[in-house]
């Protein structure tokens, strides 16, 4: 998990560091968070070409669930 929506890219805990040295490489700045799942879950809807929907919830946040009312 990540998030870049500043200037700094924060990364979770379970992205190896072989990867986010990478970006630091590259000249990206990186914060790496101590926990796994620190940073937002995620929950999606997607609209299909036809407009047909369908949903999920990230399971690492127990309780989300995607429903169509």
């Amino acid at each position: 998990r990540f998030c870049a929506t500043s200037d700094t890219i924060d990364i979770t805990a379970r992205i190896p560091t072989y990867v986010s040295d990478k970006l630091v490489e590259a000249g990206y700045p990186v914060w790496r968070s101590p926990m796994s799942y620190d940073i937002a879950g995620v929950h999606a809807i997607r609209i299909g070409a036809d407009g047909s929907l369908s949903g999920a919830a990230d399971p690492a946040y127990g309780g989300g669930m995607a429903l169509r009312v």
